[in-house]
Formats: structure tokens, C-alpha cells, sequence
């Protein structure tokens, strides 16, 4: 007795539909994904780039209009000292231009509502001439004013520190020039030169989110866009932003925590230095706010991509079951005609090569089906000619 040999169990075989579906997959995502990365990264970058442009563009904004006020003003009171040298030249020899424009009160017609000088002292070298300041003036600004007269008496124009006019609750700095006569210091021209047009410019940039102040070399707020902390004038030199400025008045652009209230709060700050004096502006805002538009990009980036991609696998998935269902028919045909059974066919509508696979495979298993009837008949045939010899050799 023959000893039956055991079938070899069914070799798996992967799927058409996932080897398409995986090669659209591969092919077509892979791609996308990798791009928009790219994307995301190039315009993340631009966007901040973008802010950091905003907030030195308002830095040194603000740091120009304090050059230009200082430089404007110290041009003036030059103009002021030529004109006091021209009336020495025209007063009898002897007489004092100082002593003569203070009698004449000539002093009051530079000092208007609207400008930007809240004191004036015109004086010769022994201190003396006209003078038009606020009454009650603070001890520290009239010392700011003697330190002034005396740097100017050796020939410099001199720019005080920051000082605040009580008197006409403004911010001030005192601007000292040399009235010189045929190469010899005759007396000086001093101002008190308000800062408030400045102290506006800071609060207006300061609105909403940003913050804006002014600081000098030691980290002492100067001006704050918030009016609380400008009249504290607290000391700043915590932030890593005003130390950098401390060790050089440089431009920059750095984030940096600020810990001042107790809690941590990542900032995005710049610093434009005056140059003369050394103060620096200083714009700042908080990182989760200047980078809010990059985190909305990504989040609207993300969000199309993850649409795009559930689109593109429901399309891959579509036009892979439309190539992987007739292939599959056609390997479920073969397998019925490999077990004997030979009327298959398919019925397929498309006209692509795997329509003219179909009508090739209906082509063959009609000529398949026809050469088995014949070969059953002719055997058929054979076993009644077979039979009937046998008879008439019997008979």
C-alpha cells in the first residue's frame, strides 16, 4: 500500500492591492511630507526673521529720533551762540553780549510752548548773562547745568545724563555748546531739552504686546512705554539683553528670559544703542506672541498636509483596488481553470492593458474549453470504437 505524500501547505503570497498601495504610498507621500517640511522650516525662518526686522525697525527708530532731537537742538544752540558772537561784533568795543541779552530779555523769544527747550541760560565765562529756566528747579538739574557750563567753558559741546524736570513733569537732558570768538571760548549756551516727544514715541510703540524702554549703560530704565514702571525707573541690569549692552552698545537680537515677576517668561528682545549719550532702546516681546503667526502657519501647514495625505491614501486605496480587484479576478479564473473547471470568464469594462489581458484570458479559455470537448469527444469516439472491436472479436 502506497503511502500517500503530504501537500505542501499554500505559499502566502503579499497582496497586490498593499504592494500598490504601498509603492503610491512611497512614491507619492513620501515626497509631499518631506516637502512641506522643508516648507514649513523655510517659512518658519522668514517668519521670524520678519518679527526680529519689526522689532529692531522700532528700536532704531526710536534710537534716530533721539539722535535727531539731540543733534537738531545742539544745532540750534549753536546758531544761538553765533548769533551772541555777531552781536559782540556789533556792540561798542567793551560791552558785554551776554550782560546785553539779558537786558534786552531776547532769551524768551527761543523759548515756545511747543518746542523742545523748557530752559535756557546764555553766560560768559564768569557765569553771568541771561537765563530763563522753571521756577523751583530740581537741585540735580541745576548741578547737571553746572557741570554743563563748566565742560563747555573748555571748548566741548557737552550732553548730560537723563534728569527729569519736575517742574514741568517732563524728562530732560541738558546740551551745553561754546560760544568761541576768534579761537578763544567767550561763554557757553545751555538748554534744557525736553525729552517728551521721545517719552510719547516710546509709549506709542509700547501698545498691545510690545514693550519699549530706555536704558543706560548701568541698566537704569530712563523711559518706559508702561507710565508705572517710567516713574520707578527700576533697574534692569538683570536682563540679559541690557547686559549685552552693557558690555558693548551694539545692535542685537536675542531671546532671553525675563524673571522680574516671579515667573519665567521667554522674551524675544532688541537694543539699538543712541551713541551719545550711552543709551541704549530697548524693544522686547514675549516669544509665544512674536512666533504666535510661525505656530499658526505650522498648525495650518499640519493641518492641510494631514487632509492632503488622508486624501491621497483614499485615492491610492481607490485606484489600487481598481488595478488590484480585476488582477485578483483574473488569478481566481486561473485557479478555477487549473482545477479542471474551463467555461470561466471575465467580464471587465476597462479599456487599459489589463481590458485586453481580460479578453485575452476569455480568448483562452474559450479555445481551452473547446480543445477539451473535442478531445472528450474524440475520446468518447475512441471507447465506442474500442468496444465495438472487442464485440466483433467476440463474435
Amino acid at each position: 500500500m502506497s503511502e500517500v505524500e503530504p501537500t505542501a501547505p499554500p505559499v502566502r503570497r503579499a497582496r497586490l492591492l498593499w504592494t500598490l498601495l504601498g509603492a503610491m504610498i512611497i512614491v507619492g507621500l513620501v515626497p509631499l511630507v518631506v516637502s512641506h517640511y522643508f516648507l514649513i522650516s523655510i517659512n518658519r525662518d522668514s517668519l521670524e526673521t520678519l518679527e526680529k526686522k519689526y522689532l529692531t525697525r522700532s528700536a532704531v527708530g526710536i534710537a534716530t529720533d533721539i539722535q535727531n532731537l539731540l543733534a537738531n537742538n545742539t544745532q540750534q544752540l549753536t546758531q544761538i551762540g553765533g548769533s551772541v558772537r555777531a552781536m559782540k561784533g556789533a556792540l561798542p568795543a567793551g560791552s558785554d553780549p551776554f550782560i546785553y541779552g539779558e537786558q534786552r530779555g531776547t532769551i524768551t523769544n527761543y523759548l515756545t510752548p511747543d518746542g523742545d527747550l523748557l530752559g535756557l541760560r546764555i553766560l560768559n565765562r564768569e557765569g553771568k548773562g541771561a537765563t530763563a529756566t522753571p521756577a523751583r528747579l530740581d537741585p540735580s538739574v541745576r548741578q547737571e547745568l553746572d557741570l554743563a557750563l563748566q565742560a563747555a567753558l573748555t571748548g566741548q559741546v557737552y550732553t548730560g545724563t537723563f534728569q527729569f524736570v519736575t517742574a514741568a513733569n517732563q524728562p530732560a537732558v541738558i546740551i551745553a555748546v561754546p560760544v568761541i570768538d576768534e579761537g578763544a571760548t567767550i561763554g557757553t549756551v545751555e538748554a534744557i531739552v525736553s525729552l517728551r516727544r521721545i517719552s510719547e514715541r516710546i509709549r506709542e510703540e509700547g501698545k498691545g504686546d510690545v514693550t519699549a524702554f530706555l536704558v543706560d549703560r548701568n541698566g537704569r530704565v530712563l523711559m518706559h512705554s508702561e507710565p508705572s514702571v517710567e516713574v520707578q525707573h527700576p533697574d534692569f541690569s538683570n536682563l540679559k539683553i541690557v547686559q549685552e549692552f552693557s558690555k558693548a552698545p551694539v545692535h542685537l537680537t536675542i531671546p532671553y528670559d525675563d524673571n522680574r515677576t516671579g515667573e519665567r517668561v521667554a522674551m524675544l528682545g532688541t537694543v539699538a544703542p543712541v551713541g551719545h549719550p550711552d543709551w541704549g532702546v530697548i524693544v522686547q516681546k514675549p516669544e509665544r506672541l512674536a512666533y504666535a503667526s510661525v505656530s499658526k502657519m505650522v498648525r495650518a501647514t499640519i493641518t492641510w498636509i494631514s487632509i492632503a495625505l488622508v486624501l491621497a491614501i483614499l485615492a491610492a486605496i481607490v485606484f489600487s483596488a481598481g488595478i488590484a480587484g480585476p488582477v485578483r479576478a483574473l488569478a481566481q479564473r486561473s485557479r478555477e481553470i487549473a482545477n479542471g473547471n474551463y467555461h470561466q470568464r471575465i467580464e471587465l469594462k476597462t479599456r487599459n492593458e489589463i481590458g485586453e489581458l481580460a479578453e485575452n484570458f476569455n480568448s483562452m479559455s474559450g479555445a481551452i474549453e473547446t480543445a477539451i470537448e473535442q478531445l472528450k469527444k474524440a475520446a468518447h469516439e475512441n471507447h465506442l470504437l474500442f468496444i465495438n472491436s472487442v464485440r466483433m472479436l467476440a463474435a
